[in-house]
């Protein structure tokens, strides 16, 4: 199966007055997500494990140090390159997605909801989206009609991130398999 894997995660702080521009970013794009997260304890390297006996569609994983909400600017130009790059990949037949649950844009209070209802709305219906999301994620409505499932960490501090990326990736699985 083809599984394509991709995120933008940012902790936002909506009473700080900084903003958090494009290049405060650190971004990764097709195989250097790959090279990048392989090993790390995160939930991207978990997917990367967890999916190794498939074939992974590396897209667009960009990440911030948390700080105050992003930039629309920024927002937009990852977002559509996200989108962009998933459209690229196609086809394929899921998407394991890393966001974090508290993202602020300056023109979306649910940064999360947004990009994850943006992508069902590019990809349809019938492309399963596991998404791994923070310990304190704001889980709104748009979050949980737009994914197949959510995979959130379950400590804090976040020693798990690397299992939840296996157990999202292993849910992926069960669903494309019809075992979910």
């Amino acid at each position: 199966m083809r599984i394509a894997i991709g995120g933008i995660m940012h902790e936002s702080n909506g009473f700080s007055s900084a903003r958090t521009e494009l290049a405060d970013f650190a971004i990764q794009r097709s195989n250097e997500i790959v090279d990048w997260w392989r090993d790390a304890h995160h939930e991207v390297g978990g997917f990367i494990e967890g999916g190794s006996s498939q074939d992974l569609v590396p897209t667009l994983m960009a990440s911030a140090t948390p700080s105050g909400p992003i930039t629309a600017a920024a927002y937009e130009a990852l977002t559509g390159e996200l989108i962009d790059r998933l459209f690229a990949a196609q086809p394929f037949d899921g998407l394991l997605l890393a966001l974090h649950g508290a993202m602020i844009a300056e023109h979306h209070r649910d940064g999360d909801g947004e990009i994850a209802q943006r992508v069902r709305q590019a990809l349809g219906s019938h492309i399963p989206m596991v998404i791994t999301l923070d310990y304190h994620a704001n889980i709104s409505q748009p979050l949980v009609d737009n994914a197949t499932a959510l995979v959130v960490y379950k400590t804090n501090p976040h020693l798990d991130q690397r299992a939840r990326g296996i157990q999202a990736a292993n849910l992926l699985m069960d669903t494309l398999s019809g075992n979910a």
